[in-house]
This record gives C-alpha cells, structure tokens and sequence, in this order.
C-alpha cells in the first residue's frame, strides 16, 4: 500500500494544527505486513523480507481504524498449510481459510466494529465475491484462478472520536463514502 500524498488535496487544518493531507498524517493511516519465517536460529534479514515480497506473502491494513492483530490467510491441502501466494492443484481439493484480524487493544466500553470477510476470485476487470462471513471464511475452490482475501470494517468504536461527525459513522454513510473514494 501507498499513498500519493502531496500536500495538494485537504489544506484545513485540523484540531492539532496539521494539514488533513500532510504526509506525516497519510503515512501512519496505514501499514505494510509480509509473512515472513524465521530462519532456523530464529531470526530472519533482509533477503527474508525481499523473498517473502516476491512471493507475494504480504498485506495492507488501514491502521487508523485499529491495529489489526491476527489476520491470517491460507490454503489446506489435506493435512498440509501452504500460505499466501502458494500455487496448488485444484484436483487436491484444496481449502482457502481467512481469519479476520482483531483491533488491538480496543476498549470492551466501547461499539465493536462490523467485520465482513470475504473471498474474492479474480476475473476480467476486476473480482467476483465467492466466499463471506464475520470473523472466518473457509472456502472449497471448484474453478481455477487467483483468489484474495479482504476483510472490511465499519469501525463503530471510533464514533466517540468524530466529534460533531459521529452520526457518520452510522453504516451506510461511511461505506457508500469509502466506495465514492475507491471507484476515484
């Protein structure tokens, strides 16, 4: 994940003086994970990290909503755990299995957020939905192809942090709003 930020699109200032679009503010809303395994002293370096890049082992959470803990997605082929990007036969009969992240340390006080979970199987210009739940998904492919996982959130907890805009964070608003942004 990335950001084009540049200064150049929220010019307010907010509450903490800073400008809606500065990079510093852009650049933490987000963060990158790859899967990375250790080595067999336990530790892992920098060609771990590029392998588990060209593999594609990797994902993007939008941390502003929470820190996500626990996601984890993967495909069983019998007694055997292949992770993310792995090829396999769909004659194996394989399993995808996603399990949707936790938010770190969030307040029991307070809204859990709404969590949908899906997979998503790749087709001309763009993805068909095959697969939805809550917190897992498992998922018995019968047609080839590259599947996705995506877990999406309505993040009700934050709704004491809006302000004058908690109303916002009522449902549909903010997901018609996040659609509007992503078709952009």
């Amino acid at each position: 994940m990335a950001t084009d930020c540049h200064r150049n699109t929220f010019p307010q200032l907010l509450p903490d003086g800073e400008r809606g679009d500065s990079y510093r503010r852009m650049m933490i809303w987000f963060s990158n994970h790859l899967l990375v395994g250790p080595g067999s002293d336990g530790n892992w370096d920098d060609r771990s990290l590029k392998e588990a890049l060209r593999s594609g082992r990797l994902y993007g959470a939008f941390e502003v909503m929470g820190n996500p803990q626990g996601f984890d997605y993967h495909v069983e082929v019998g007694d055997q755990v292949k992770e993310m990007s792995s090829e396999v036969s769909l004659s194996s009969q394989p399993v995808l299995k996603v399990t949707a992240p936790t938010i770190r340390d969030l307040n029991p006080l307070r809204t859990p957020p709404l969590i949908t979970t899906r997979i998503l199987r790749a087709i001309d210009n763009g993805f068909e939905e095959v697969a939805t739940g809550t917190t897992s998904v498992s998922f018995t492919p019968t047609q080839p192809g590259a599947y996705r996982a995506e877990v999406r959130m309505l993040p009700l907890h934050l709704r004491e942090d809006m302000g004058g805009r908690r109303g916002y964070i009522a449902g549909e608003g903010l997901r018609l709003a996040l659609r509007q942004f992503r078709s952009m």
